[in-house]
């Protein structure tokens, strides 16, 4: 084959399956119970709520990313969860905020890297005259080397978060069971 043949070939297989060819798709976070839960009869719903704290908020858009973590807890919890507005829960319960603090990636060398992390604060107001508070830091990290055929990027996003999200529910199980 001639040689200006195979640079022809090289560059068309660069040009179709190289990173700088299409943008990946949108990584959006989402809770995902590794098993059913059962929750006590009687108990009432858990309040929580969730709001994006990260620093840069460009990457996946700030209300998308809000409802589907809503859609994906309420999904778990059914009638389990209610949404309250920041410190604004009905005195005597038990609420959750949840804030996103990080949630990004950055390609370095060959690697990809992503890094995840939630802050929760548990506000217990069930004894009259008496706030118990409760805060905690969840993070993940996940890297790995660029693969140019697929969704490298996609890929240690979602490992990372799912560290994540798995202490986060783990911890909001303790306050709903």
């Amino acid at each position: 084959m001639p040689k200006s043949i195979q640079l022809g070939f090289f560059l068309g297989l660069l040009l179709n399956f190289g990173c700088a060819s299409k943008n990946p798709p949108t990584f959006y976070p989402k809770f995902v119970a590794k098993s059913p839960l059962n929750f006590k009869k009687g108990k009432p719903p858990l309040l929580v709520h969730i709001e994006d704290r990260r620093g840069q908020r460009s990457e996946p858009p700030q209300k998308e990313m809000i409802l589907k973590l809503k859609n994906s807890l309420k999904g778990i919890y059914g009638k389990k969860i209610k949404w309250v507005e920041l410190d604004n829960a009905v005195p005597e319960r038990v609420y959750a905020d949840v804030f996103i603090t990080s949630l990004n990636s950055s390609f370095k060398s060959p690697f990809w890297k992503a890094k995840s992390s939630v802050y929760i604060r548990f506000v217990d107001r069930r004894e009259p005259l008496k706030e118990v508070v409760k805060e905690t830091t969840f993070k993940g990290a996940h890297q790995k080397v660029n693969v140019p055929w697929e969704d490298t990027k996609g890929i240690v996003l979602k490992k990372s978060w799912e560290k994540v999200s798995f202490d986060v529910l783990k911890s909001l199980n303790k306050f709903v069971q």
